[in-house]
């Protein structure tokens, strides 16, 4: 909801649902609302949500994925990867006959599926920033995107 007086987001995902807004006061009306019509439970600031770290400062509200992130190299362990300016020697001829095959697609496919959000959340923050008709209509289309796949 969005008025020239106050800013409301309601976002909710399966049984989670972070409230935020420009009014303490708008807020706590919608709460008590949402309170009167479902049984909710209060949990203070958001710290995490889906993946996403939220930190509060005077400034604003700040979004990282640091601990998704973190996670993601944990579960495949590579805590103690190095870094490298090219994965592969330049000029490295690769063929299908050489090389261990994967234990599991699964998991690799899971590492994909976690990359692909990691990457595409900044998209859609970009998104959300610019206020412009060209960007409600890719919201629009993504909102379809994300509803349909």
């Amino acid at each position: 909801m969005r008025s020239d007086s106050c800013f409301l987001a309601l976002i909710v995902y399966v049984d989670d649902v972070l409230l935020t807004g420009s009014s303490i006061d708008d807020l706590v009306a919608v709460k008590t609302y949402l309170d009167d019509l479902f049984t909710i439970k209060y949990l203070g600031h958001a710290k995490y949500f889906l993946g996403l770290e939220l930190a509060r400062s005077s400034h604003g509200t700040y979004v990282t994925q640091q601990k998704y992130l973190q996670d993601i190299v944990h579960d495949c362990n590579l805590q103690d990867a190095k870094a490298a300016a090219t994965p592969l020697s330049p000029g490295l001829k690769l063929d299908t006959d050489s090389g261990a095959l994967l234990e599991s697609l699964d998991r690799y496919r899971r590492l994909i599926g976690r990359l692909l959000y990691l990457g595409s959340l900044a998209q859609i923050f970009h998104l959300l920033c610019n206020s412009s008709v060209s960007t409600f209509n890719t919201l629009v289309s993504l909102t379809g995107t994300l509803l349909f796949t």
